[in-house]
């Protein structure tokens, strides 16, 4: 699911993918499977995130970070 209120500029996302209200996601994004985006996120360009992982509501996650499988990012985390 992806909200009609979100931005998502790339064609990364695999299935199973929710991404909420009011969430940026920039070009060359990678996203696993299962993964739930909360809103208010920006997710700028080139960033990986992996399988069945949990962004909460208002994470900044800026240029050519990656995160690993099942991980949890809480509210307003800023990596």
């Amino acid at each position: 699911m992806i909200s009609e209120y979100a931005i998502v500029d790339t064609n990364h996302i695999s299935e199973n993918v929710d991404i909420w209200h009011f969430t940026h996601v920039r070009e060359r994004v990678k996203i696993g499977h299962g993964t739930n985006i909360g809103s208010h996120c920006y997710i700028d360009k080139d960033v990986e995130i992996g399988s069945d992982c949990k962004i909460q509501s208002g994470c900044l996650i800026y240029k050519f970070a990656k995160i690993g499988n099942g991980v949890f990012l809480g509210p307003r985390c800023l990596i």
